[in-house]
C-alpha cells in the first residue's frame, strides 16, 4: 500500500484486480522507499520521469512472486532460527493466531500476521517485516484454491502446523469437503524436521490426511473434547461481564491434564481454539502457566463476537467474515449469552 510506506522500505509494484501498483510508484518514492521492485520496465520509467532522484528499481518478471520468493528467502537465512508456528483452517485462524501471539510473546520476542495476512501477499509481509531477533513467528494461511497452502507452506516452513478444521468455505475453489481437508491437510507436509502437526482429534478424514502428508518424524499433537485426545477440552463456561463500564465476554475453559484457561472472548468454538493455541505454544516449549496467564490479556480481533451497549440495546459484531459454520457458531453463541433478553433480532 503506497500510501503506508514509511521511508526506507521497499515498495512493490504488484497487479490487482482493480489496481496497479504502478501507478503508485512515485508516490512510493516520495514517501521515502529505497527500493522499488517492477514487474512492467515501461510503465516504471514513465511514473518515475519526472523524479530528480528516483529510488534504486528492480525488474523482475512477476512483482508478486518476487515477493514471496524473497520471504522464503529472509525465512531461510535471517530467520532460519526462529521457530515458526503456522494456523490454517476454515474458521478460527486470526482468533487463534492472536492467542498464540499473546501466549508466545511472554516466553520470549514474538512477531505475528497483522490482521488477517493469510496469503501469499500478507505471508511475505508477515516474513519480511520481522525483526531479526525475533524468537517466534506467528503466521496464518489462508486459501481459496487447490495448491495455495503448499505454495505457502513452502514458504513459511514451519516448525508447528496447526489445521483447526475443515468446513464448506470456498467451495468455489475445492468442490466439496474433500477438497478442503486435502488443502488444510497439505500444510503438514511443509513443517521442518522435527516438527509437530496439530490437528482435531474428532474430525477423523482431516487427521488421517494430516497423518498421511507429515514428514514422518513429526510428532501429531490431537484436541478434541472427546477422551483420548493429547489437548482434551472437559468443559467450558461463557458469560457477559460489565468492567469499567465496558461490556464485554468472558469464557472459561478447563483441559483434562488441568490446564485451565480465561479468555476474553465469546463462542464455545474458541474454547477448542484455545486449546489448539495452547497445544502449539507446548509444542515450542512454553510453560502451561505462562500461556494460560498471556491469553488472559489477549486482544480479541475485531468484528467477531464483539459485544457493546447501543441506547440500552445489547449488540453483537460478528460481521468480520462468515461461512456457514462460523456463522452457525456465531448463532448459538448469540443465543446463549442472550437468554433473558425480551427481544432478540439477528
Amino acid at each position: 500500500d503506497s500510501r503506508a510506506v514509511q521511508p526506507g522500505q521497499a515498495f512493490f509494484a504488484i497487479r490487482g484486480q482493480r489496481l496497479d501498483g504502478h501507478d503508485f510508484l512515485e508516490e512510493a518514492a516520495l514517501r521515502g522507499a529505497t527500493l522499488l521492485v517492477v514487474d512492467d520496465r515501461a510503465r516504471a520509467a514513465r511514473a518515475l520521469a519526472e523524479l530528480a532522484s528516483p529510488p534504486a528499481t528492480l525488474l523482475v518478471p512477476d512483482a508478486r512472486r518476487a515477493l514471496g520468493a524473497i520471504a522464503a528467502a529472509r525465512r531461510a537465512s535471517t530467520l532460519a532460527c526462529a521457530q515458526l508456528v503456522a494456523v490454517t483452517g476454515s474458521n478460527g485462524k486470526t482468533t487463534t493466531c492472536r492467542m498464540l501471539e499473546a501466549a508466545l510473546a511472554a516466553a520470549a520476542p514474538t512477531h505475528a500476521s497483522p490482521r488477517s495476512f493469510n496469503n501469499d501477499i500478507g505471508l511475505p509481509l508477515t516474513l519480511l517485516n520481522a525483526p531479526a531477533q525475533s524468537v517466534f513467528l506467528v503466521c496464518e494461511i489462508g486459501a481459496n484454491a487447490p495448491g495455495e497452502i503448499a505454495q505457502l507452506g513452502a514458504i513459511a516452513t514451519p516448525d508447528v502446523a496447526v489445521a483447526l478444521n475443515a468446513s464448506l468455505a470456498h467451495t468455489e475453489g475445492f468442490g466439496d469437503r474433500a477438497g478442503v481437508v486435502r488443502e488444510k491437510a497439505s500444510l503438514a507436509a511443509c513443517v521442518r524436521a522435527g516438527g509437530a502437526v496439530v490437528a482435531p482429534a474428532q474430525d477423523s478424514e482431516l487427521l488421517a490426511a494430516v497423518r498421511k502428508r507429515a514428514p514422518s518424524d513429526a510428532r501429531i499433537v490431537t484436541v478434541g473434547d472427546a477422551p483420548g485426545a493429547d489437548a482434551q477440552l472437559l468443559c467450558a463456561a461463557q458469560r457477559l461481564v460489565e468492567e469499567k463500564g465496558q461490556l464485554r465476554p468472558q469464557l472459561t475453559a478447563a483441559l483434562a491434564d488441568g490446564a485451565e484457561l480465561t479468555l476474553p472472548l465469546a463462542g464455545r468454538h474458541n474454547a477448542l481454539n484455545a486449546c489448539f493455541a495452547l497445544a502449539a505454544a507446548r509444542a515450542l516449549g512454553v510453560e502451561d502457566q505462562t500461556a494460560c496467564a498471556a491469553m488472559k490479556g489477549m486482544a480479541p480481533a475485531p468484528m467477531r463476537l464483539a459485544f457493546s451497549r447501543v441506547g440500552g440495546v445489547l449488540l453483537c459484531n460478528d460481521a468480520y467474515n462468515a461461512n456457514p459454520a462460523s456463522t452457525l457458531a456465531a448463532i448459538e453463541t448469540f443465543l446463549e449469552l442472550t437468554t433473558q433478553a425480551a427481544q432478540r433480532t439477528l
